[in-house]
């Protein structure tokens, strides 16, 4: 429903989306191709309210949007023509080498370009979706936070979405632009 309801906000919404909960005790979430989202249950539990829950999978639609795993998946598939697999030589090909990169974890590192691009795109969909943008930086703070008292904590969020307080400070920024956030959800009772 969280998901759904970003996605409503951007150019993409007549495209399929599918959102999908991992029961892992991580604190994680990734998208892939296609519209894929993950967000791992102990990201779900970490959050405090809708809001931050909501940024995490605002910032994720972000990546899928802005085609960042598309790019990564076409960059492996030149990789492995380049290294000698052709194209045609098998008809699984393009499945084949997207569990190849899904695999290695290869479509999650994004680069800090693309970690930004995310957020600032997280920023407007939460907006427009209700939700208050402040929650990211909030969360990406909580995570640092938990990352500091307890290195490995969140290891796995940290490996695929390196934060830093200037990541957090442009959050905190972009976030202040959008006005009348007071009516914006933060929590919503569930």
């Amino acid at each position: 429903e969280i998901g759904m309801r970003i996605v409503s906000t951007t150019d993409m919404a007549n495209l399929p989306w599918s959102f999908y909960v991992v029961a892992d005790p991580a604190v994680n979430a990734f998208n892939t191709p296609g519209g894929i989202v993950y967000v791992y249950t102990g990201l779900i539990t970490a959050a405090d309210n809708v809001a931050e829950l909501a940024s995490v999978i605002a910032h994720e639609v972000g990546h899928g949007v802005a085609r960042h795993g598309t790019r990564q998946m076409s960059t492996a598939y030149g990789i492995n023509v380049g290294a000698g697999i052709l194209p045609g030589s098998d008809p699984g090909l393009v499945q084949q080498i997207a569990a190849q990169v899904a695999a290695t974890g290869a479509m999650a590192n994004f680069s800090r370009a693309d970690e930004r691009e995310a957020d600032r795109m997280a920023i407007g969909f939460m907006y427009e979706a209700g939700y208050d943008p402040n929650a990211l930086a909030t969360f990406f703070e909580k995570l640092m936070s938990a990352n500091q008292r307890e290195p490995g904590a969140v290891a796995q969020f940290f490996s695929t979405h390196p934060l830093t307080s200037d990541r957090i400070d442009d959050a905190r920024r972009r976030a202040a632009q959008y006005s009348n956030t007071q009516r914006l959800v933060r929590t919503d009772g569930r």
